[in-house]
């Protein structure tokens, strides 16, 4: 597995992508899109103030004014970079480009209706240069991706009335034809239909030498020759060659159309991108209305401070907005995913050292206390200090005012004196005459969980095999369990069972450790495999 830039890592730790995800359902164009997606976090200070000053300023105006449209906007570059070769393009494609220009147009309309306010996006709309007259001649001459109007030109418009009139023509002489006594009795129907483009009557087979003409089909039963008779035969040619004349005349049309794109390639080009920048700021705009959010001032002086912050993600009503401050008091601020609170423990930690526990009672465990007593509230009771071991030396995360869990579940295992009178000390305030004993041997605690905690898990599954347990070397301490109407006990929570075992060593009692959590068994039930992995490599 490739590993990722360090850059890339704290992404999507942050969740960019999630949030670039939501800023390109708000852009109106694949390309615009496209580009959403492929932002990256601007470490230029001027840069990122410019691109913030355009979506305060596309905010502002789509405020006062309403969005600006780009609907259906797709990407002509290709197309009009042929065009500027001397290519012919599809109808389909002149009618895209078309549309484009009407974009075009109406954004610069658009700001144009605006008030004069100067904004750091007039250079964009400034830039546009609208063709109302390749976009008329376009729209004038096509119809639609397969038709091509008859006033795109005099000249198609004369082709396709001599077409009309010759057809006429002949369906008049055929219309005679089949309707005459003297031959409706050698027809299949009475009906003039087309065959390869030519107008033609329906004969029966067996009457084929009846009518004079040129077979031009049979049906599939063979009991019918489709003809084309001799008196339309002319006729039907002068279509024919009409039609090829339509053709060419419908060639030179569009080759005219095409090249009139090509002499103004390179503005319409520039008009595109722009028109994609624009629609990138205003998917900002409407995204930042959708978050409800509220523009930052920036700094480079390396303090961030946030008032009311809330994530992006998660439903406004769902979360409570708080103040973060840093760079100022304290520089580090270490962010973690969902709480899944301790998983499994062991005890004693060789990493623990006498060096470590010499440094934590000087500059931490007394400093604590003696804080608190200057204060005026001296603590008595229990304090969980959660320490991370850092090149720096230890480091406090978090204190709690009760036994570290699943940590008490390793210690007091271990321990020698009765805890009813420790904790009778402890009220007492005769700690200092107590002497803390602990086995010399070692305890590792497993932590059997529900699937899917911490998120979302289902409860209410029976619990078997607590018999196997001697509350010697194996205990089993409940955490989120019950007892359901059968007195069953069952799973009531995510983590559920805290198992532990004692060994002479830490090996030994993590091989204990997870040897008992065989003997427990309920639905959807989890663990992790790695707990007191890191005994090995101490």
């Amino acid at each position: 597995m490739t590993s990722l830039p360090i850059e890339k890592k704290h992404q999507q730790a942050l969740e960019l992508d999630k949030i670039l995800n939501m800023l390109a359902e708000c852009a109106s164009c694949d390309d615009s899109k496209e580009k959403a997606l492929a932002l990256e976090p601007q470490t230029s200070l001027y840069r990122a103030k410019e691109e913030m000053r355009q979506t305060a300023d596309a905010n502002a105006l789509s405020n006062r004014y309403g969005s600006p449209t780009v609907y259906n906007f797709k990407n002509i570059k290709n197309m009009v970079k042929r065009a500027e070769l001397g290519t012919s393009l599809s109808l389909r494609e002149l009618l895209e480009i078309s549309n484009a220009l009407r974009t075009i147009r109406s954004l610069s309309d658009w700001r144009k209706h605006c008030e004069t306010t100067e904004t750091s996006l007039d250079y964009l709309f400034s830039g546009l240069t609208p063709h109302p007259f390749i976009e008329d001649r376009i729209n004038t001459a096509i119809l639609s991706e397969d038709m091509v109007a008859d006033n795109a030109s005099p000249a198609l418009a004369d082709i396709r009335r001599k077409i009309r009139n010759a057809g006429l023509s002949v369906k008049n002489q055929l219309d005679k034809l089949i309707h005459s006594p003297a031959y409706q009795k050698y027809l299949q129907e009475s009906l003039v239909t087309m065959r390869d483009g030519r107008y033609v009557v329906p004969v029966k087979a067996e009457h084929r030498a009846e009518i004079k003409g040129l077979v031009h089909d049979t049906s599939s039963s063979g009991a019918t020759l489709f003809i084309e008779p001799l008196g339309v035969v002319e006729a039907n040619n002068e279509i024919r060659l009409l039609q090829g004349k339509e053709s060419d005349e419908i060639a030179r049309i569009v080759a005219e159309l095409s090249n009139l794109v090509g002499e103004h390639s390179q503005s319409i080009l520039q008009d595109y991108d722009s028109v994609v920048e624009i629609d990138l700021i205003f998917a900002k705009s409407r995204l930042a209305d959708k978050m409800q959010a509220m523009e930052p001032v920036l700094t480079d002086d390396g303090v961030i401070r946030l008032k009311k912050a809330r994530h992006p993600m998660i439903t406004k009503t769902a979360v409570v907005p708080t103040d973060i401050y840093l760079g100022d008091a304290f520089d580090t601020l270490i962010i973690t995913g969902p709480n899944t609170g301790g998983m499994g423990t062991f005890s004693p930690s060789p990493f623990y050292t006498k060096e470590v526990d010499a440094f934590c009672r000087e500059h931490i465990y007394q400093k604590t206390v003696d804080a608190m007593k200057s204060e005026g509230r001296p603590f008595k009771g229990v304090i969980f200090f959660g320490l991370m071991l850092t090149e720096d030396g230890p480091k406090v995360l978090e204190y709690n005012a009760r036994f570290g869990d699943p940590e008490a579940q390793v210690v007091l295992p271990r321990m020698k004196n009765d805890i009813m009178d420790v904790m009778e000390a402890c009220v007492d305030g005769r700690l200092s005459e107590l002497k803390l004993a602990f086995d010399d041997n070692a305890a590792v605690c497993v932590v059997l969980a529900s699937q899917g905690y911490p998120v979302s898990y289902e409860k209410g599954f029976p619990i078997t095999g607590f018999e196997k347990f001697d509350n010697k070397e194996y205990f089993c301490f409940h955490a989120g369990t019950a007892k359901n109407d059968k007195g069953e006990i069952v799973t009531n929570g995510g983590r559920v069972l805290g198992i532990t075992a004692i060994g002479d060593d830490l090996k030994t009692a993590r091989k204990k450790a997870y040897e008992a959590t065989e003997w427990i068994s309920f639905d959807n039930k989890y663990m992790r495999h790695d707990i007191g992995k890191a005994i090995e490599e101490a």
